[in-house]
């Protein structure tokens, strides 16, 4: 069976995922689409601020601290190229040119700081006030945009072969970091980490446009990395999503109180750091402490899980062991038995034929003839209850011949309800459910006096419902229902849970009785 993918990502890749990992991919995919849309977006706003000469589209903030053309350029190529990575693989040609682009001018730019050189590129398309705020040189975007420009490129070209798609998801992780640093000193108002020119000057935009571009990579790269850890369905990946939105939600919630407490005045410094460390002390004791009881509980599950499993496999083992003892008995009935009866039953009535003069000889003999032929009967119909299923041709013209077999030998009407598009079903199932409307059927026949059985096969809301009902006197209550029904009512409930399905009795005096079952249709 061929694996299943999406966007060229199979869903066998990702580690302990493979039952939810579909629904995982699309849903992250998402993500990466929508984060690469708003990039493309910030960036073309900033472009169209400085191509019309409106400043505000370039400094959102409003702090003499803008997004620089090339940097607008970038996030547009980076934009693009996350967004068309995240659609389909057949455009990895195209992801690589846009992403050479932006590493290009994100290394051009650093290597200007490293080396001390002026490329003339900053000016390139338009020029920058003198001294402008956080830059270093007119038109020229700080380290952290530069080298994240030059990470983000990178990545995405590293992300078009499969070999390198690891190193990918690790890259946006680090250009992840240094946006958060960067949007940490706008948000706790730490200036130093956003406005020196020669180390940390990043507009706000351009710091939450890279931090959206890291995102939206890391999402197009689900099978690796921190995505992929996040997706594990063991106890690694439990921890890792119980514990990584706690942490940073809090952390990054109680910092910003400590702070706006210590510029109200209400404290010093001092004494936010020391409630800052208990409080991390706290937060990280209570999230380790409910994590290990969600693993506990997981553990739990999947022990309840295993023994149902098991179960569920030793039933099914026992019913194909019960099956082939079936046929064997079935066979040495026909072959054995059956044939000594009949044998015995012809010779008692070849000594009938003879002229005997003893009639009263004659009449025992003969009654032991309509006995043996009772039994030969009786044998017969034994062995055609116990023999395999023969449902080659379909479900439904098995089940058919059953009851027109028993129609014909037991004299009870048989009715027969099944729709044309009744799902396809395993050989497995079918087995089982014919056998369950063998059993029912032979229920019927011996205890219910019954003079028709309707049988309905159909399906409803998914699932596959089977009803088998009679007009016989249905005079079991619930504790005769236990009682008379004896292994076969047991035997047709175990084969019911082995197709995942359960089966119920309905019995009325005088109304006659309906068995149910109702299972999935896969």
């Amino acid at each position: 069976m061929p694996v299943a993918s999406i966007n060229g990502i199979s869903l066998a890749s990702i580690p302990y995922v493979r039952c939810t990992a579909k629904a995982s991919l699309q849903r992250l995919l998402w993500v990466s689409r929508i984060c690469a849309l708003l990039v493309l977006t910030g960036g073309a706003i900033s472009a169209v601020g400085w191509i019309a000469g409106i400043p505000g589209l370039a400094d959102w903030d409003n702090n003499a601290i803008s997004t620089k053309f090339n940097a607008s350029l970038c996030l547009m190529f980076a934009g693009l190229a996350v967004l068309l990575a995240a659609y389909h693989p057949r455009y990895k040609v195209v992801v690589r040119i846009l992403g050479g682009c932006t590493a290009l001018i994100g290394a051009a730019t650093l290597s200007q700081f490293v080396l001390g050189v002026n490329y003339g590129i900053d000016t390139l398309f338009f020029g920058d006030v003198p001294g402008a705020m956080a830059t270093a040189s007119p038109g020229r975007m700080g380290p952290p945009a530069a080298a994240s420009f030059a990470l983000v490129g990178t990545a995405l070209i590293l992300c078009t072969f499969a070999r390198t798609r690891h190193d990918a998801a690790t890259i946006s992780l680090v250009v992840l970091t240094i946006a958060s640093i960067s949007l940490a000193g706008y948000i706790f108002g730490a200036s130093a980490l956003y406005t020196l020119p020669l180390a940390t000057g990043i507009a706000m935009q351009t710091a939450i446009m890279v931090g959206l571009a890291a995102v939206g990579l890391a999402a197009a790269i689900p099978e690796r990395g921190l995505i992929a850890a996040l997706l594990r369905r063991d106890g690694g990946g439990l921890v890792l999503r119980s514990a990584l939105p706690v942490i940073l939600i809090g952390l990054f919630a109680f910092t910003w109180l400590l702070l706006s407490g210590v510029k109200g005045g209400f404290y010093d410094a001092s004494f936010g750091a020391a409630i800052g460390i208990v409080f991390e002390i706290i937060l990280f004791t209570g999230v380790l402490w409910w994590t290990a009881g969600q693993i506990s509980e997981n553990e739990k599950l999947a022990m309840v899980s295993l023994k149902h499993s098991a179960a569920s496999e030793t039933r099914k083992r026992i019913a194909e062991t019960q099956e082939s003892e079936r046929k064997r008995i079935a066979r040495d009935l026909h072959d054995q038995l059956g044939q000594e009866v009949t044998g015995i039953r012809f010779a008692l009535e070849r000594i009938c034929g003879a002229n005997l003069d003893k009639p009263a000889m004659i009449a025992e003999i003969k009654a032991v003839c309509q006995k043996m032929k009772l039994l030969d009967s009786e044998v017969s119909s034994i062995a055609w209850q116990l023999r395999p299923p023969e449902i080659a041709d379909g479900l439904v013209p098995a089940l058919r011949n059953l009851g027109g077999e028993c129609s014909a030998i037991h004299n009870i009407a048989f009715d027969l309800y099944a729709p044309a598009d009744l799902p396809a079903l395993t050989a497995d199932v079918e087995g089982n459910i014919f056998r369950i409307v063998q059993e029912a059927m032979n229920n019927v026949v011996k205890h219910s006096g019954a003079s028709r059985i309707g049988l309905l096969l159909d399906r409803v809301n998914g699932d596959v419902r089977l009803a088998i009902e009679d007009d016989g006197n249905g005079n079991w209550n619930g504790d005769e229902i236990h009682e008379r029904g004896g292994f076969g009512l047991i035997g047709m409930r175990e084969r019911a849970a082995l197709i995942g399905g359960d089966l119920q009795v309905e019995a009325s005096p005088g109304n006659g009785t309906t068995i149910l079952c109702k299972f999935p249709a896969q």
